[in-house]
């Protein structure tokens, strides 16, 4: 492993951390770091669209955690830069501006984003790049390592939020439910996940239906699965519209 690879995970996992060390009573003060050639990070959050509540959340930790850092001497005696990104909640706006990281700023690692769909647009560039990521998302394909190797998760994926219905409906005797999920990365994989581990522990998904993130009105949409008469429903939410 380069020393150029080492300083972005030691940053990383600094970043992650929130600099834990720098709140450590009686902690010897740091020399300033050297802001001519910092560690730049890249980080892409929803600062825009229906995902703003949780991306600006995010940018908020990223800033303290950097500010953080660089108060604490930086990573290897450089400070770190954060380059903030907007995916506006979409996946063609994070395409683009992971492409913008990686080609135009050569950024040394990625955080972000939040949301599946985005997740699902830019980790195949990150992973092209060989890219250091730290990604927040539920993508369920984020955590396989032998499709993004350079991809390092913080957030409960799928088939684990599935895992954590399942003992709460069996407590009840709840046999027969239905989905209510976004229509988007996160939606369409945690369905078919739910449905597959559900049957595996004698629970039957008996209606699914997928909405648009940040509907006003899902009225049509619970009415189709009412009829179904399911004994629950399980809503999957990303986003805080939802």
């Amino acid at each position: 492993m380069n020393k150029r690879r080492l300083a972005a995970i030691l940053g990383l996992t600094a970043l992650l951390g929130f600099a834990v060390t720098t709140a450590q009573s009686g902690a010897a003060p740091k020399a300033a770091c050297n802001n001519s050639n910092p560690v730049t990070i890249g980080t892409i959050y929803s600062m825009t669209g229906p995902g703003a509540g949780f991306g600006r959340l995010a940018q908020q930790g990223a800033t303290m955690g950097v500010r953080d850092i660089n108060a604490s001497g930086g990573i290897l005696g450089r400070c770190v830069k954060q380059d903030l990104k907007d995916d506006a909640s979409n996946p063609t706006t994070a395409a683009q501006v992971v492409r913008e990281l990686v080609d135009q700023d050569h950024v040394q690692a990625v955080v972000g984003p939040f949301l599946s769909s985005p997740t699902a647009a830019m980790l195949p560039v990150t992973t092209q790049a060989k890219l250091i990521t730290i990604n927040e998302s539920a993508f369920l394909d984020a955590a396989v390592p032998g499709k993004y190797p350079y991809t390092f998760c913080t957030e409960i994926h799928s088939d684990i939020q599935t895992q954590v219905f399942l003992p709460f409906l069996k407590a009840h005797h709840w046999t027969k439910v239905a989905i209510l999920a976004p229509n988007n990365a996160f939606g369409t994989v945690f369905i078919p996940t739910f449905q597959d581990l559900a049957q595996k522990a004698g629970i039957t998904v008996v209606k699914s239906a997928l909405i648009v993130s940040g509907t006003p009105d899902v009225t049509p949409q619970l009415q189709e699965l009412k009829n179904a008469n399911p004994q629950a429903l399980v809503w999957a939410v990303n986003a805080d519209p939802d």
